[in-house]
């Protein structure tokens, strides 16, 4: 098992980030750019964008997040990235929609519980992506129950990790938001360390990881490095 230190993986984030910064700055800048198109359109054209704008954000929000999750693995495992992987999950599109309709469905059911479920339910869910990514042939079902089962009892630590950057988030709205486009990075690049966190600790996990090659080659002894080994090796499929 590996201890969790929220400071540290978010140090090893930082570091993971220094080679390719610039360019996960541009493909943030292109990522609000396209986001913001697309909800001025949709607000333009539809008079109820309460409804409407939700059931249009499944159509590609979904898709851009699962691109935002492919390229940030590949920045840990291998150390480098390009702005065309924003657009992996389009690739994939009527999988990663289903992906997408299924956790959009089931937050809002849970959500009707009461908004603490909801949020719950969000984090359980928070992981299908990245799961998708490495497992490609996997339903959307299948990734989905995949991400509840990695993220049972780490949601504390996803939260808590998640609320850690409403801080920088408060100051990159004094900015009108500019300030998100590079605070993205880091935030997206904390949650692909979390998620590899996850599968290091999930040792009796029921689908595979194409690769954990940054661990191999990791001191987990070494104080700046996300996490310390207590009993076992890190493990690769």
């Amino acid at each position: 098992m590996y201890a969790y230190d929220r400071a540290a993986l978010k140090q090893a984030a930082k570091r993971d980030l220094m080679p390719v910064y610039g360019t996960t700055v541009l493909i943030s800048l292109i990522y609000y750019a396209i986001l913001f198109g697309l909800s001025f359109g949709i607000t333009f054209t539809f008079i109820n964008f309460s409804m409407t704008g939700s059931f249009f954000q499944i159509l590609y929000f979904g898709h851009f997040l699962y691109g935002m999750n492919f390229l940030y693995t590949n920045i840990l495992r291998n150390g480098t990235t390009s702005v065309g992987e924003m657009f992996e999950g389009f690739k994939k599109y009527g999988s990663v929609l289903l992906l997408t309709f299924l956790n959009y469905l089931f937050i809002f059911l849970w959500s009707l519980l009461l908004i603490i479920p909801g949020i719950i339910k969000s984090i359980a869910y928070s992981m299908s992506y990245f799961i998708k990514r490495d497992n490609p042939t996997m339903t959307a079902t299948e990734c989905r129950k995949a991400s509840i089962e990695l993220t049972d009892g780490h949601k504390g630590k996803i939260f808590v990790l998640n609320l850690s950057f409403i801080g920088w988030a408060l100051l990159a709205s004094l900015t009108l938001g500019i300030g998100m486009i590079f605070l993205l990075p880091y935030i997206q690049m904390s949650t692909a360390r979390m998620y590899d966190f996850l599968i290091l600790n999930h040792r009796e996990t029921k689908f595979t990881v194409s690769t954990a090659n940054t661990y191999e080659q990791t001191d987990f002894s070494n104080k700046e490095n996300s996490f310390v080994e207590e009993n076992n090796k890190p493990f690769s499929e």
